[in-house]
């Protein structure tokens, strides 16, 4: 997923696992956005901000709590996305639903979060005014030219149904809770899996109270047995033939 890093100053190092989005609208533009989360008097700020044509903007690093919601366990556990709007003059277009959905579906994806829901704080997507402690009831879907959010929800779960894999990229991308991405965590199971199956092996009893393990190394000793008699009867046949 295509973004450009802008940065903000206004974040807390580190995050909790990720377990929603967050939809907000800008209550203007990219730009003035841009400008206001570059400030640090400002103390605020989103991971993410989408403009009219669908330009997504990246403030704070998903692996970092961006100050956005008004609540900190909510800031904590989620992905805020900004979407241009919110005023008279400044449109909310389909450009930016388009990419505010795939944006959702590719943070979802990631995740793990499952299809969209937006339930208030039950679901897995949130609007800022649902949020306990935030000042702002109108964000996002209630202030002149607020966001559509079941377009945006509607869409972004038609792209997850569409999609079965993560990329190599997705997987590269994303990072566990102790900061490895996907790919090291996966190489780390499979070097401890020949340990594990070894010590499964070991455990686990037969019927006749031997490890499986044992049973293995008998069974592959009677076969081998069974080869080695298999080969001198072939051999007594070919000298009988002769």
């Amino acid at each position: 997923m295509e973004s450009t890093w802008i940065g903000s100053p206004n974040f807390t190092k580190g995050r909790k696992r990720v377990t929603h989005i967050t939809l907000h609208v800008m209550g203007g533009y990219l730009a003035g956005t841009d400008a206001t989360f570059k400030d640090p008097s400002v103390q605020a700020s989103a991971t993410y901000g989408i403009g009219a044509d669908g330009t997504i903007h990246q403030y704070v690093s998903e692996q970092d709590t961006a100050w956005a919601d008004s609540n900190s366990f909510s800031n904590s556990t989620g992905i805020s996305i900004e979407h241009e709007g919110g005023i008279p003059k400044a449109q909310f277009t389909d450009a930016c639903a388009e990419a505010s959905a795939q944006l959702c579906a590719y943070i979802s994806r990631r995740y793990n979060l499952g299809p969209l829901v937006h339930n208030g704080t039950i679901g897995n997507v949130y609007l800022h005014r649902e949020i306990p402690g935030t000042d702002h009831p109108d964000c996002p879907d209630r202030a002149p030219n607020g966001i559509d959010v079941e377009q945006i929800i509607t869409r972004a779960n038609e792209i997850l149904q569409g999609e079965d894999e993560l990329s190599a990229k997705d997987i590269y991308d994303t990072r566990d809770q102790d900061g490895r991405n996907l790919f090291d965590h996966a190489h780390q199971i499979l070097d401890d899996l020949p340990i594990q199956t070894r010590n499964a092996l070991i455990e686990t009893r037969g019927n006749d109270g031997r490890n499986v393990l044992d049973g293995v190394i008998q069974a592959r000793n009677q076969i081998q047995t069974l080869q080695e008699s298999v080969d001198q009867l072939t051999e007594l046949v070919k000298q009988l033939q002769k």
